[in-house]
């Protein structure tokens, strides 16, 4: 996740400038989960208080803790350093050979 400094005007069809991009790199054996794993992903990052309570974060520790304690937090597990992704998706990372550590 990155906030920008300065939003982009990509004219979108809600004509808001981009100020949080949310990247997602997922492993081609596993591309059966990827589309779900998204969705859940849009649906945490279209809540605006999340969005505003990621764009107030001081800190990539604080915009994590963020998204590990919205209501979808039992549903997310820790990959790796500040990556969170839906842990019905982790199996899939799991069988893809990926590493994966769930934080509880």
């Amino acid at each position: 996740m990155t906030r920008l400094a300065q939003p982009i005007d990509f004219d979108g069809p809600d004509d808001d400038p981009v100020d949080l991009i949310y990247t997602v790199l997922w492993p081609r054996s596993a591309t059966s989960a990827f589309l779900p794993a998204l969705s859940q992903i849009c649906r945490v990052l279209r809540t605006s208080q999340v969005r505003e309570r990621l764009r107030q974060a001081q800190s990539s520790d604080e915009a994590l803790a963020i998204l590990e304690t919205e209501p979808h937090r039992a549903h997310t597990c820790r990959v790796g350093p500040g990556i969170v992704i839906p842990k019905q998706f982790s199996n899939a990372l799991e069988s893809s050979g990926a590493a994966r550590t769930t934080v509880n």
